[in-house]
C-alpha cells in the first residue's frame, strides 16, 4: 500500500490540524487491520530532510516492519 504520510500524530493535532494529509501511524493501522503485506510511505513534508523522512520509516518499522520511505525514482515492481 503506497500511503500519504506526510506527518506525525502530533504534528496533526496541532501545528498542521486540518491540512488534510494523514500519518505513518494511521498508514501502519490500516496495513495491520487489512493484511497488506508493505508499506511505502509517500508524500513527504516539504521541509522534511532524509534524517526526519529516515526516522519516520524506522518509527513505522518498528510497528510494521515492512515499511519503507518512498524516494524520488523509486520503482515498485507490482
Amino acid at each position: 500500500m503506497i500511503y500519504d504520510s506526510q506527518y506525525t500524530r502530533s504534528e496533526l493535532a496541532k501545528e498542521k490540524k486540518g491540512w488534510g494529509h494523514s500519518t505513518w501511524e494511521e498508514g501502519v493501522m490500516v496495513c495491520q487491520e487489512s493484511g497488506v503485506k508493505q508499506l511505502i510511505l509517500f508524500h513527504h513534508d516539504p521541509d522534511s530532510n532524509d534524517q526526519t523522512v529516515d526516522q519516520l520509516q524506522e518509527s513505522a518499522r518498528a510497528r510494521f516492519p515492512n515499511s519503507r520511505a518512498a524516494f524520488e525514482g523509486m520503482d515498485i515492481l507490482l
